[in-house]
């Protein structure tokens, strides 16, 4: 039975810790750099149409990211509770983590769904969205919140996937999603041959189209067993004890996620106030630094699916070494990264929307927060060690702490009351960058993290 048991184990359980980093993360990258380039293009083309319009995306996303963040949150639990059985050998828990992780999150997003079309006219009005914006930004929050069951499905598809060892399918499925989205955005924003003008709206349709599509292949994958995992209608039913381990693993992770995300929203209220100049650089400046820090979101994500399966398996002082490894690759990338931008950062503003004032302020904004984005990858990575482990009080913490007891106050104090400005905002961003990875260090020194919970 034992023999049987090791016959089953995955092969990231041995040899090279950087070659099974790689392999992991590589593909979840190329994923994230994919997502991001569309994002990009995005603002690419909106951009043409002026700043009221690129900055409806920019204005979206903080909600977009609240209401999503508490379902990404416990989709950690299915990536953790997938690889330490994946790492255990015990094949048919994990189809069964698998299914149980599916249909909890899918009738979450169902219900984040409905409720986000009813709520998308009070939230904006609440950030204090500027007029002259506050149309598109609702015509494009509201069509995008009719596809959140569609994304759930493809996020938890890779989240599982990638606790099981397997990263490369669900980069291939997000290759042809995203590509889709690059070619048919500017065909529904300007109206492209038989097809509307639909300018903001074209960009929101062509997100939930691309979504539908590969959705229906992450089912049709996960159903017919053809990449490992095979997760059947039995394995969907909920069982009390799974959905409390995804309760006490997910709930912390998801409160962490959403805490910071409420933290967002209202670091755009902030940012909405001083007007669409200010708004449309900081939509630029966003974009960008969500682009310099695929490494380490590809890295965290690799990491926790590693640290997983060699906690699932004892291999602790394995887990250990692939967080140092991961963090070096993280810190070497993002030290030139960071550089390049605080140097070059008005060619590269430019390349999404030409209007001077947005430039001169995105610049500002670069390099007052450049180099704190190298901290911030850094508590990335680290945060990969709790996931792994399925501690995710930790990450709670200090992702809270980072937006409502650093970032908010800080950036109050210096743009509203010492009269600042927009640019007590940026080293409000700045601070709390800096200050909550140095504590996300000492905690992760502790070594509390290195017990698994299966």
């Amino acid at each position: 039975m034992l023999e049987n048991r090791n016959e089953d184990k995955p092969p990231l359980l041995s040899g090279s810790i950087p070659g099974s980093l790689m392999r992991l993360s590589l593909p979840v990258m190329a994923t994230f750099m994919l997502q991001t380039l569309y994002s990009m293009a995005d603002a690419f083309w909106l951009g043409k149409l002026g700043r009221e319009a690129i900055s409806a995306p920019g204005i979206s996303f903080p909600i977009l990211f609240f209401f999503v963040s508490f379902g990404a949150g416990f989709s950690v639990a299915g990536t953790t509770l997938v690889a330490q059985y994946t790492g255990s050998g015990q094949r048919e828990q994990a189809n069964l983590a698998a299914g149980q992780t599916f249909v909890f999150l899918l009738i979450g997003a169902t219900i984040v769904s409905l409720v986000g079309v009813l709520v998308s006219s009070p939230i904006l009005r609440f950030m204090h969205t500027p007029e002259d914006v506050f149309v598109n930004a609702r015509s494009y929050l509201r069509i995008i919140f009719t596809g959140i069951p569609f994304m759930a499905i493809s996020f938890i598809y890779g989240g599982i996937m990638r606790g099981a060892g397997d990263a490369i399918t669900p980069m291939i499925i997000d290759l042809g999603a995203n590509l889709l989205n690059i070619i048919l955005d500017p065909v529904l924003i300007f109206g492209w041959g038989p097809f509307p003008r639909m300018e903001v709206a074209g960009a929101a349709t062509v997100t939930v189209t691309s979504r539908i599509l590969a959705s229906t292949a992450c089912v049709i994958l996960l159903v017919s067993g053809a990449r490992g995992l095979k997760v059947r209608w039995p394995h969907m039913r909920p069982r009390q004890h799974y959905l409390h381990r995804i309760l006490r693993i997910g709930m912390p992770a998801g409160v962490g996620q959403s805490g910071a995300s409420l933290g967002f929203m209202v670091t755009q209220g902030f940012v909405n106030s001083f007007g669409s100049v200010v708004v449309s650089a900081f939509t630029v400046a966003v974009r960008i630094i969500h682009f310099l820090n695929v490494p380490a979101m590809g890295f965290s994500a690799g990491a926790t699916a590693l640290i997983g399966q060699n906690l699932g398996a004892d291999q602790v002082r394995r887990a250990e070494r692939t967080i140092w490894w991961a963090v070096g690759m993280v810190a070497a990338f993002l030290a030139v990264g960071c550089s390049l931008l605080v140097f070059y950062s008005q060619p590269v503003i430019r390349l999404f929307i030409n209007d001077p004032q947005v430039v001169s302020q995105g610049v500002i904004l670069f390099r007052v927060v450049s180099y704190s984005v190298f901290f911030f990858g850094i508590i990335m990575v680290i945060f990969a060690a709790f996931q792994g482990a399925g501690k995710t009080s930790p990450v709670m913490y200090l992702s809270i702490g980072r937006l409502w007891l650093l970032r908010i106050p800080i950036a109050y104090v210096l743009a509203f009351i010492l009269r600042w400005g927009h640019l007590g905002i940026w080293w409000g961003m700045f601070v709390s960058n800096v200050i909550i990875s140095m504590i996300g260090l000492i905690w992760f020194g502790r070594g509390t993290w290195k017990q698994k919970v299966i």
